[in-house]
């Protein structure tokens, strides 16, 4: 399996990821507290907000992906906040949730966001870390039932330069690991719809945005698309 997103080739939100694969890491994409330019961690209720924002906005609000619309409204998605600071800490928090998906049915819970606020604000801290998430996958015999996508302030696709506003696409307002129901994105591909569009789609979307649109839609990171904002 590639150890890679390929260049330009943004993943839809769910993507259908292959176990495995990682987008580039870049030591320059950073995030420090990135829609909080005094550096102060906000509540939990402020961040799941913000995260919330985003996915009414961007993800289904552009259409990035076009099977989340059906699960947000239906209020199937869960997001939680992990104040771990710690790796160890990190993947206790998402065994946790895991055993939630494991004992909740999807009609009443079909994915869940890990929001990470206190660690990992490095992208490429946080892409090594992705390893360890598909190890722990692995030793909880969980892997092909569930897959863990990734969004960062400082996303990177490989070979892609920072300030491409395609990197966009999976570029949230704080670090996140996604998990998803790995059965929920075989029935998607199985329906014939054309996945291997929506990519391309989105590509061409986000370069389209206008200054004011990117502004509005993207306020913790400098427009047209570049590096998260630092702090003061």
């Amino acid at each position: 399996m590639p150890d890679r997103v390929p260049p330009d080739r943004p993943s839809e939100f769910p993507p259908e990821r292959p176990a495995g694969e990682r987008p580039a890491a870049s030591s320059s994409a950073t995030n420090s507290s990135a829609t909080n330019p005094s550096g102060e961690i906000p509540s939990d209720e402020v961040i799941c907000e913000q995260v919330a924002g985003w996915i009414r906005d961007v993800v289904v609000g552009l259409n990035l992906c076009p099977f989340a619309g059906p699960v947000w409204r239906g209020e199937r998605i869960r997001l939680t906040v992990s104040r771990s600071t710690t790796p160890d800490e990190l993947l206790f928090d998402l065994a946790t949730e895991i055993a939630r998906l494991d004992s909740t049915p999807p009609s009443e819970l079909e994915t869940t966001l890990v929001i990470i606020p206190q660690q990992l604000a490095d992208f490429e801290e946080y892409n090594e870390f992705l390893d360890a998430v598909d190890d722990l996958l692995r030793q909880l015999d969980r892997e092909g039932v569930y897959q863990a996508a990734s969004f960062h302030p400082g996303y990177l696709f490989a070979e892609a330069e920072p300030d491409d506003q395609a990197n966009a696409t999976n570029r949230s307002p704080w670090p996140i690991i996604h998990l998803l129901r790995e059965e929920s994105i075989s029935e998607v591909v199985d329906s014939g719809y054309e996945v291997d569009a929506i990519p391309e789609a989105n590509i061409l979307r986000l370069r389209g945005m206008s200054r004011e649109e990117w502004q509005r839609l993207f306020p913790w990171l400098t427009p047209p698309g570049g590096q998260p904002k630092r702090d003061e």
